[in-house]
């Protein structure tokens, strides 16, 4: 029992003297850094993989139209070409009367007359006729500086009659009994013009195709006559 204390300050001695010549392995601080940088970098190529793949996804939803490509644009057809204008068309009864201009009236007949009428004035009544084609006018009236004029037209296939001035063309209205269009009466109104004259410089009839039938060019004289240049029926 007494040899204890002894073996025990021999042991603790042969310890010390061992651990002085133990010399101490430094820490691996190179390799735990060289790890820590390892796991950060895969961290940021996750993070940079991810936000590019977002990316590339958003400018091929962007970039990129579903299905397949389309084909070339076709050019686009032709529009039709404008059918020729049309005079506005009044079909009435034999004697029934139209008014051009409060008092100015026109009508015709049941046995082929166009008749114009201005005022209390005696009826003028002119016997149509298809052989030849004809456009004139009969009477007008000017009020302030405006003239209305009325006439007749023989011209079979008739479509569109127009009053030309030096203002323009000015569309007539046709007036045609129910199953003839071959003939009938007109009328129109205009600026009366600053010449020595109220009427228009000519009165032209054209067909569905715009082709001229007949044009009637007229004096300045006032009386309505005037001179026919053009027969194309």
């Amino acid at each position: 029992m007494t040899d204890h204390p002894r073996g025990s300050e021999e042991l603790g001695r042969a310890l010390d003297a061992h651990a002085l010549t133990v010399v101490p392995t430094p820490p691996p601080i190179r390799a735990v850094l060289d790890a820590a940088h390892r796991r950060t970098a895969r961290r940021r190529a996750g993070a940079l993989v991810a936000c590019g793949a977002a990316f590339l996804t958003a400018v091929v939803l962007v970039t990129v139209p579903g299905g397949p490509p389309s084909s070339p644009a076709k050019p686009l057809p032709a529009a039709p070409p404008e059918a020729p204008e049309r005079s506005p068309v009044r079909i009435v009864t034999p004697g029934e009367k139209v008014t051009v201009w409060r008092d100015q009236t026109i009508w015709l007949t049941g046995d082929g007359r166009q008749c114009d009428q201005l005022r209390s004035a005696r009826p003028s009544c002119l016997m149509m006729t298809t052989e030849k084609p004809s456009v004139g006018p009969v009477i007008g009236t000017v009020v302030g500086e405006r003239a209305y004029w009325s006439g007749h037209f023989t011209a079979p296939g008739a479509a569109r009659i127009v009053a030309r001035a030096a203002d323009g063309v000015h569309p007539a209205t046709m007036v045609v009994l129910a199953g003839e269009s071959g003939w009938g009466g007109w009328y129109t109104s205009m600026p009366a013009g600053d010449g020595p004259s109220p009427l228009p410089e000519s009165l032209i009839v054209y067909n569905a195709s715009g082709k001229v039938i007949v044009e009637q060019k007229l004096s300045g004289d006032g009386d309505g006559d005037g001179d026919e240049v053009r027969d194309e029926g």
